[in-house]
């Protein structure tokens, strides 16, 4: 009976693995779909088996009616037939025949199952590259329905895969212009044609248009029968975008190139081979495009440079620092020449190396011809500096003369003139008396204006220094040295605060005492005269007309009085030299006093204007940079 038991538990055990093992695997019993139904008839005899021994412990009759189906079973699954050669003498024999068979069975399914795990994984990293990848994948059958529709193609499409698997390829996902096209391409690609690449539009969920690129493949079997179709779709919408704006810029750039009438504009190849000619080339080199292009660049330079290697010296320096100039003669197409100054620029492919040249040429010959008349007048200038430089001298030898020589006949004159008036006068007839006041007076004005002069000339030739100095101090030791000339003519000269400023300190001062001269000389009878001095800083830009060499900041010195005045339109002639406005019965002087205020404010870099009106007093602008 122990017997019984032990057969019984070893053979239940062996069919319950089995049992396990096919449920739990069902890619296994699919694969032996052909034997399933043996595999459960066995699993059948082998439980009832167990219950017949556990029940009637009739060892033989169990054999007798159950033993030979299940060995039929197993060999009829192993596809084998022994059953005219298996002697079979006892049950527990027969049990472990069973067992061994099915042992046999198990490993078998064992190593399919190992397999098929190996297979799998596979399957899933395949699934896992399809499922990240950039790109749509797209699987269709042979009914052209989807059956296979990746992240990729959800987010390029716009539709999830629960939404399109099944639904046919050409349902709503392409323009009406691209469907029928997509008909033709599935109808070569069931005859094996393959579509690399191929430029398309789809229309995504939201409506809008994608340009996609498409590759499309038919999938075969291992025996080599059409099964499926696969796709691959890429956006290219930002390829298409980026391609647009090169072709724009390129666009632009040839307009551009081609626009441009001052300057040839010329591609070369890495030999130096003309490959491109702009509008501008034609009329400065005599070429037509379809006349120079794949001619060589050397064409454009004479026999003598060609012979010197020129051209080609040219394009080695090019190669060697990225770019050469030339500056000189070429020639055009009828043999003439001209001067062209030349910019060769190597061009570079995205792996640096040399694809060809620009070759830019601009025609000096124009430029050359005014640089020559600059040139001629610079040196024509040079001439007229050095005569302006001999008079300059002269002019300076002809004021020591006048201080010197011909001041002393004027002294004589003056002295003798001055003896006869003191012992003869009364000698003298009242005519006579008359004509040596007059000789007198003539000298005076003759010896002050040689004077005036010589100040004139001395303040236009100076070489002196400027030196920080107080305005308010010069001011007031000029009011000093006027003192009894105000007092003379009850005149009041009111000073204001004046900065400090770097000025020649002497030519300040004949600014000042000019002014002053002028302002007591010219005023008004009956009136008390008021003449005024004050200062005020002020910028550049608001002088009253530009200057060069400009300077930051201006001290602007208001010269006022209330004398006679002048008429507007004298504003610009009291400053020229010897000009009067009244004669000298009614005014004495030179008229050189002005034309000194306006030479010592120029030698300081400043400007000086007068404004006035007859009758109202004027009022002297002194502009002096700080």
């Amino acid at each position: 009976m122990s017997e019984e038991k032990s057969d019984k538990q070893r053979l239940k055990k062996v069919a319950d693995l089995l049992q396990q093992y096919l449920e739990g695997n069902l890619s296994a019993r699919e694969t032996y779909s052909e034997g399933g139904d043996l595999i459960d008839t066995l699993i059948s005899n082998l439980h009832q088996l167990a219950e017949k021994i556990s029940s009637s412990g009739k060892l033989i009759t169990v054999y007798e009616e159950r033993v030979p189906a299940i060995l039929n079973n197993i060999l009829a699954y192993k596809g084998l037939d022994f059953s005219q050669k298996v002697e079979i003498k006892t049950v527990r024999d027969e049990i472990d025949t069973i067992g061994l068979a099915l042992n046999e069975l198990g490993e078998e399914l064992k190593e399919y199952s190992t397999s098929q795990k190996k297979q799998t994984q596979e399957l899933e990293k395949l699934s896992n590259i399809i499922e990240t990848t950039a790109d749509a994948v797209i699987a269709i059958n042979l009914d052209g329905r989807i059956t296979l529709w990746n992240k990729s193609a959800e987010r390029i499409f716009g539709y999830a895969a629960k939404e399109v698997l099944g639904k046919s390829a050409a349902n709503s996902y392409y323009p009406t212009e691209e469907t029928t096209a997509l008909r033709q391409i599935f109808l070569k690609l069931r005859k094996g044609t393959q579509f690399i690449n191929r430029h398309s539009r789809i229309t995504r969920k939201d409506g809008t248009i994608v340009d996609v690129s498409l590759t499309l493949s038919p999938v075969y079997d291992g025996s080599g029968a059409l099964v499926s179709i696969s796709a691959f779709c890429r956006d290219t919408t930002i390829e298409k975008k980026a391609e647009e704006a090169l072709r724009e810029s390129e666009q632009r750039s040839r307009s551009l190139v081609e626009s441009v009438k001052d300057y040839a504009i010329i591609m070369l190849d890495p030999d130096g081979n003309v490959t491109s000619w702009n509008k501008g080339a034609e009329p400065m080199k005599g070429y037509r495009a379809e006349d120079v292009l794949g001619k060589n660049f050397s064409a454009f330079f004479s026999p003598e440079d060609k012979a010197n290697y020129l051209p080609a010296q040219l394009l080695a320096e090019a190669r060697e620092n990225g770019k050469a100039t030339y500056d000189g003669k070429l020639l055009t197409s009828s043999g003439s020449s001209f001067w062209g100054y030349v910019v060769l620029t190597c061009i570079y492919d995205s792996q640096g190396r040399i694809i060809g040249y620009s070759k830019i040429t601009h025609d000096q010959t124009e430029i050359k011809k005014r640089d020559k008349a600059i040139h001629e007048s610079q040196s024509r200038l040079e001439q007229k500096n050095e005569q302006l430089e001999r008079m300059n001298k002269e002019l300076a030898s002809f004021a020591y003369v006048s201080s010197h020589d011909l001041q002393e006949p004027l002294r004589k004159i003056q002295t003798f003139a001055g003896r006869i008036l003191d012992t003869d006068f009364e000698n003298l007839s009242e005519q006579s008396q008359d004509f040596f006041h007059r000789l007198t007076s003539a000298a005076q004005r003759m010896q002050q204006l040689i004077l005036d002069i010589l100040a004139y000339s001395r303040i236009s030739s100076t070489n002196a220094l400027k030196e920080k100095t107080s305005l308010t101090q010069l001011a007031e030791e000029v009011r000093d040295e006027f003192k009894e000339q105000l007092d003379e003519a009850s005149a009041a000269f009111s000073i204001s605060a004046l900065p400090d400023a770097e000025v020649i300190p002497f030519q300040i001062k004949q600014l000042f005492s000019n002014l002053l001269s002028n302002a007591i000389k010219f005023r008004a009878k009956n009136f008390s005269v008021h003449i005024a001095l004050k200062a005020e800083i002020i910028t550049a830009a608001e002088l009253p007309e530009k200057i060069s060499r400009p300077s930051v900041q201006y001290c602007h010195l208001l010269f006022s009085d209330n004398g006679i005045g002048f008429e507007k339109h004298f504003a610009k002639q009291i400053f020229e030299v010897f000009q009067r406005l009244h004669s000298q019965d009614v005014y004495k002087g030179t008229g050189i006093g002005l034309a000194i205020c306006k030479k010592i404010t120029e030698n300081h870099g400043g400007l000086i204007r007068a404004e006035s009106e007859e009758g109202k007093g004027a009022v002297f602008h002194v502009y002096l940079p700080l």
